[in-house]
Order: structure tokens, then C-alpha cells, then sequence
């Protein structure tokens, strides 16, 4: 039996965090749905936890469980695969959602409905900036174009997502490092519309262990050269600032480079002018690069990957 949702969650040493995820989905006013968590191979006491939530809970809980890390774009996959609602929403393991999150989007969604709808934002808030974020004054309307949302109006905020689970099973995340940013996927739905529920349905915290590392060290280069290289097109026009596009290919080069991208990939795909500018910049860009591997700055997570999804094995348990 199909359920309307599906939220699907990815874990990774999350034990201490789930619980209250759950409990605010045990409060949902909606309760027609799933929740398939992920496990990316972690090795705290998450599988007993979640087998005490399964024994609990009164909605139907899919746990998939993987044998060995393989990142969170693999373990999102897998969960995308089995979800049987007709609507997403990514939820992380330390996220909570408001009372009325499900039932709030749904409504947006069959009051805003047209063949081109692919689903409902709805704005988020974190421990850190409580409901201070909020979509710009210029999105005036109930719904809009993905690429107008974030590329012409500029939201930036932190958000929710519900997404039409065909829309996902037929594009799914690029399985090429250990994480990939979200951009990459939600680039491909960007000619769709996308409803608009200006209140708060998803709460986030920051400043918790284990989140995905951004600092000086390079880590998930080759994911990050990927989602850049599909981002630059909406991100920059013809009259956009050169000093920005040079800053933009110079980090994207760097990415690459830690990503072991060859010359064909780094440069195949891009205008003929920016292909000029990759060619120039290159061979400054690897001096720099050489000097981070020196500097022990880099982490070619891409081939942790390669290793891991030739190995990994998954179990399900459900309820």
C-alpha cells in the first residue's frame, strides 16, 4: 500500500539526534505517510535505536542500512528507490518539523496544482536565526519556476523541499564522490513551478557534530567541481562581473584538480570563452594545488567512494 509522503532521512552517527525527529512526526496533524531512513554506515547504536522506534511508532518506517559508508548521494539514492509516496521531503536526522508541515505543504500543493507543478517550498528555521528566514518581497505570487526562485530573486535561505517522487526516481543524485551538493539535482527541475508556503515547516540545527565539512581542507572535490560546473549558467550571465566568473573558474579548477577530473572533463561542456579562461588559468591553478597536497589540505573522498560502493551491502528492516 502507497502512502501520500514519503520523508526520507540519511544517518550517519545520528543515534543521538533521531528521536527528535521522530517525535515530531509522531505530532504530525497529516498521517498519511512513511519515513525511509538511510543508514550510511555508521557505527554507533543507531540500529538499536531505530528498532525500538520501529517496535513504537504507528506509521510506517523503512530503516536501510548499509554495510559500509558510501556517502550521503549513494545511501539518498537508495532511499529515493524504495519510497512508495507520492511526494518527497528531505529531511535530515537532526531537523524537526512543525505540527502541520505535511498537511500545510500537501494543501499548497492541490491549491497551487498544474501539469507543470513539481512540488512545494516552504521556508526553514535554525536554532541559530529563529524565523528570520523568509522569502523576498519580489515573490509576490503563490508559485514560480525554480530557476526564478533562487536565480532571478535570489533566495538564499534555508528551505523545505516536497518534490514529486517520479520527478526523483527518474533524475536521483550523481554517484561520483561521497557527497555531492543539492544544487546538482535540483538544477535539473528548474523549468518547473514550484508552490509557495511562506510559513516556517522545517526547523534546522546547526553547530551539531558530523555535518558535511566545508572548511579549508579539501574534501568532496569531485562532487563540488560537478555541481559548479552545472550552477555557472544560472549563476552568471554575459554581463555578470569577470573578476567573479575568473574567482568562480579558479575555484572550480581547484576542485577538479583535487577530483582527478581529466583535461576533457574539466573543460568540456563550458562556452568557448570560458573554455579560453580554464586554459589560462590552469597552470597557476596547479602550482596551488600542489602546494595543498603538500600542505596535507586534501582528501580525495572520490576514491573512498570507488572503493566503498564495490562493497557495500544493504538490509532493510520495517514494520
Amino acid at each position: 500500500m502507497s502512502n501520500r509522503i514519503s520523508i526520507v532521512t540519511s544517518v550517519f552517527n545520528r543515534a543521538n539526534y533521531i528521536k527528535r525527529l521522530y517525535k515530531s512526526l509522531c505530532d504530525q496533524e497529516f498521517k498519511d505517510f512513511e519515513w525511509i531512513i538511510g543508514n550510511d554506515g555508521s557505527n554507533d547504536n543507531i540500529e538499536e535505536v531505530i528498532k525500538g522506534i520501529i517496535e513504537d511508532a504507528s506509521f510506517k518506517i523503512k530503516f536501510i542500512s548499509g554495510s559500509i559508508r558510501c556517502g550521503k548521494s549513494k545511501i539518498d539514492n537508495k532511499m529515493i528507490s524504495e519510497a512508495s509516496g507520492d511526494f518527497i521531503i528531505f529531511c535530515d536526522s537532526d531537523d524537526w518539523l512543525e505540527k502541520n508541515t505535511l498537511s500545510r505543504m500537501l494543501n499548497e500543493f492541490e491549491k497551487n496544482y498544474d501539469r507543470n507543478l513539481a512540488g512545494v517550498i516552504g521556508l526553514a528555521a535554525d536554532n541559530l536565526n529563529y524565523n528570520k528566514s523568509k522569502f523576498p518581497d519580489s515573490l509576490s505570487k503563490d508559485k514560480y519556476k525554480l530557476v526564478e526562485i533562487f536565480f532571478e530573486h535570489r533566495f538564499q535561505d534555508d528551505c523545505a523541499f516536497m518534490i514529486k517522487t517520479e520527478l526523483l526516481k527518474n533524475t536521483k543524485f550523481q554517484e561520483i564522490d561521497m557527497y555531492i551538493p543539492e544544487g546538482s539535482l535540483w538544477i535539473y527541475f528548474s523549468s518547473y513551478n514550484f508552490a509557495l508556503c511562506k510559513e516556517i515547516m522545517l526547523n534546522k540545527e546547526y553547530n551539531s557534530d558530523h555535518r558535511i565539512s566545508f572548511s579549508r581542507r579539501f574534501e568532496y572535490s569531485r562532487g563540488k567541481a560537478v555541481s559548479m560546473k552545472l550552477l555557472y549558467s544560472f549563476l552568471f550571465s554575459p554581463s555578470s562581473s569577470s573578476y567573479k566568473k575568473i574567482r568562480y573558474i579558479f575555484s572550480y579548477l581547484r576542485f577538479s584538480i583535487h577530483g582527478d577530473l581529466n583535461l576533457n572533463m574539466k573543460v568540456f561542456g563550458w562556452p568557448f570563452r570560458t573554455k579560453i579562461l580554464i586554459l589560462s588559468l590552469l597552470p597557476f591553478v596547479k602550482v596551488l594545488c600542489f602546494i595543498d597536497l603538500m600542505l596535507k589540505r586534501v582528501e580525495k573522498t572520490h576514491q573512498m567512494f570507488n572503493k566503498s560502493i564495490k562493497k557495500v551491502d544493504y538490509k532493510i528492516l520495517d514494520n
